[in-house]
């Protein structure tokens, strides 16, 4: 007869006299099932590994290209730098084709657009003006003399107020913005270029159905500007201009404080007029080959291939 004997539950022999230990047989038959199972993890971590190495070399070969293409790119090895004497006179931006050298930059006046405002001042902003219609023209000025090339009109009721004058002409695309500013004796309309530059000054006329006087200095007739007409009823305070500089001597001009097409490779911004009557304290600026750009691109084209050949060698070596 055949018996068993138990411990806590476990099996400690498969009978009397056996010598098995039932214990250790159970152990590895579950390894043995579980095996397959390892080797299939151990094949995917190999797998990822290869993976995640595969990757890397890619990345880096990726920044690697970039950094050749850089280089192989021919405006890398002709890119220049500037440096103003005075920045708040003039900075350069260089580009392809820029030619290094120096150069001499006197302004004599920077860009503007029309400003004028109304010689009548209103008790507040929500006072009415009067009715008809504004004719605004966009163009310039030869004297008293205008050249119109654009013409809008907005049309003004008995009922609007300044602020709504100001928001019709600002919402009717005239090519002149307006506002409103207050002073000791009340409230004015101020109307300016939405553009600078000589070409883009206006002149205002009007229609006054209110008091049918067109050129008197109230109702509607109160924000006209004509130097033309005896009775404006605006004040010029700044006249449209162009931006006037000269280059190493050669006089230039600009509708903006930019100048892009004067220099090949190079655009300018001024900011201060640097004549004085007879006077002129010109800004000097040289252009000279950017060696730091240079030098960063072949670094970076050497750090990358150096990178790759390590990451190469590590994930080929033989263990």
């Amino acid at each position: 007869m055949t018996s068993t004997s138990s411990t806590s539950g476990t099996i400690s022999s498969l009978g009397v006299g056996s010598g098995l230990d039932a214990n250790s047989i159970v152990t590895k038959l579950v390894a043995l099932e579980r095996q397959p199972i390892s080797d299939l993890q151990t094949a995917a971590d190999k797998i990822q590994s290869k993976i995640s190495a595969f990757g890397q070399v890619q990345s880096t070969m990726s920044t690697m290209h970039d950094a050749a293409q850089k280089l192989a790119n021919p405006d890398i090895w002709y890119s220049t730098t500037s440096s103003s004497s005075d920045s708040n006179v003039v900075n350069f931006t260089t580009g392809s084709g820029a030619a290094t050298g120096s150069y001499s930059v006197s302004v004599s006046s920077l860009a503007s657009g029309q400003s004028v405002v109304t010689n009548t001042a209103l008790s507040s902003s929500t006072a009415t003006v009067g009715s008809g219609t504004l004719t605004f023209d966009l163009g310039s000025w030869d004297g008293t003399t205008f050249n119109a090339s654009k013409t809008a009109s907005v049309s003004i009721s008995s009922t609007d107020t300044l602020e709504n004058v100001r928001d019709k002409i600002n919402d009717a695309a005239t090519g002149v913005t307006a506002s409103i500013v207050k002073d000791s004796k009340g409230a004015r309309l101020v109307m300016t270029s939405a553009a600078t530059g000589a070409a883009n000054a206006f002149r205002v006329s009007v229609n006054d159905t209110g008091d049918g006087n067109n050129t008197d200095a109230t109702g509607l007739s109160s924000l006209a500007y004509d130097p033309a007409s005896t009775m404006p009823g605006t004040t010029l305070t700044k006249p449209a201009a162009d931006a006037a500089a000269s280059i190493n001597g050669v006089n230039v001009t600009s509708s903006t404080n930019n100048f892009s097409d004067v220099l090949t490779g190079i655009s300018f911004t001024v900011g201060k007029v640097t004549t004085n009557g007879t006077t002129d304290t010109p800004a000097i600026v040289t252009v000279k080959q950017d060696n730091d750009t240079i030098s960063k691109a072949i670094n970076d084209f050497a750090t990358s291939y150096s990178s790759l050949i390590t990451l190469l060698r590590n994930n080929t070596k033989y263990d």
